[in-house]
């Protein structure tokens, strides 16, 4: 679909935002795809004609430190987003709503790309005080996802039952989830991964539950996520097979009756043969 609105604009230039929002829709499906190389191709396409300043260029921002971060490339993810920074205003609040979300959830994705969990929480937080606007947000599936990990993964470094803190941060992500409208694959697939990456915050982690995760981003068709999922089924402990004691082996007793034969007798075909086995 996004490929053939695309053919229909034949100068970008003439139609700058429609081409760009076109663009970005298709990398998206790609990415999806785990089609990095065309994701790539499209982010030069995207940079070959800037975009707008402001929400479109944080946008693109994203899309290219995203890329980059999977990648594990964290220098060209912080050049994105000192990028897109340069396109916040002081005051972050004038921003679109949706553009404040793709830029707190591409810094929180460097910060992550850095190792530095406690800050990829710091900058999601503010996300969760929006009055429940960000749930109307379609893509807030993505934030609340990396939030999700992000608070599992600190659970796992802690080795303890979660603090404030984190009790604080997963009910947040949990309300606001709560609230997003959920229909079709997809929805079943970031609900269902959600569940469990909270599940892991609170020092639990099931493996029923992550091979449910597993089959539903194999259903949605989205290969990074199903990727990740099988990262976190492999990880759980596989219980031992049950040990079966072998028994002892007692082998039938066999007995043979011979016909009563005296030295002068030959065996006929009239003989009788009879053989016991018990």
């Amino acid at each position: 679909m996004y490929e053939r609105a695309l053919t229909r604009i034949g100068d970008p230039r003439f139609a700058q935002a429609t081409w760009t929002d076109g663009t970005r829709g298709l990398a998206e499906v790609h990415f999806a795809q785990g089609k990095w190389a065309h994701v790539q191709n499209l982010i030069n396409r995207l940079t070959e004609v800037p975009a707008a300043p402001g929400g479109k260029t944080i946008g693109v921002a994203e899309l290219a430190g995203r890329l980059a971060c999977h990648r594990g490339d964290t220098e060209t993810a912080q050049q994105w987003l000192d990028i897109a920074t340069t396109h916040v205003p002081p005051n972050e609040d004038q921003l679109l709503l949706i553009t404040r979300v793709v830029y707190r959830y591409l810094r929180s994705q460097v910060a992550i790309a850095q190792g530095d969990l406690p800050a990829a929480r710091a900058e999601l937080a503010p996300l969760w005080n929006l009055d429940g606007g960000a749930s109307r947000i379609p893509s807030i599936w993505m934030p609340l996802l990396l939030a999700a990990k992000v608070e599992a993964d600190l659970g796992d470094g802690r080795g303890e039952p979660p603090g404030d803190a984190a009790v604080a941060a997963a009910t947040a992500i949990r309300a606001i989830a709560d609230r997003v409208p959920q229909h079709g694959l997809l929805a079943d697939a970031w609900s269902a991964h959600l569940d469990a990456e909270l599940v892991r915050a609170d020092g639990g982690d099931d493996v029923t539950a992550w091979s449910e995760v597993v089959e539903a981003w194999r259903r949605a068709g989205h290969i990074p996520y199903q990727a990740y999922a099988l990262t976190r089924l492999g990880a759980q402990p596989i219980s031992p097979p049950a040990i079966v004691t072998p028994q002892p082996f007692h082998s039938p007793k066999l007995s043979i009756s011979l016909p009563n034969l005296a030295p002068s007798h030959s065996v006929t075909r009239s003989s009788s043969w009879r053989i016991v086995v018990s």
